[in-house]
């Protein structure tokens, strides 16, 4: 349950789904992490950081640790997990869990 409060970045509902052993990907939108994603997506949406990232390596597969690198020189640590989330929630990537490679969609 400690991870459950120090956690910034995950849904609260999620998060108790999965310690149950549910499986869903569906976020709540009105926990404390949702509202903070949905304020911080809001500055995500028109970014210049997602129009490069998208002219630069679409079409390139990158490992996870280097396509966060690559954000990573823009934004800050909090900022990045943010960002990627929301690019993955907003369906924009994908990474593959074996591989952890990032697929852009």
């Amino acid at each position: 349950m400690k991870e459950y409060a120090n956690n910034p970045h995950q849904c609260r509902s999620l998060q108790l789904i999965r310690y149950f052993g549910e499986k869903s990907n569906q976020q709540c939108t009105i926990c404390d992490v949702c509202i903070s994603r949905k304020s911080s997506s809001d500055n995500f949406t028109n970014t210049q950081l997602l129009i490069q990232l998208k002219q630069n390596l679409s079409g390139k597969h990158l490992q996870l640790t280097e396509f966060t690198e690559i954000i990573n020189e823009s934004l800050d640590e909090n900022t990045t997990v943010s960002f990627l989330q929301w690019l993955i929630d907003n369906e924009k990537i994908k990474v593959d869990p074996k591989s952890q490679e990032v697929l852009w969609m």
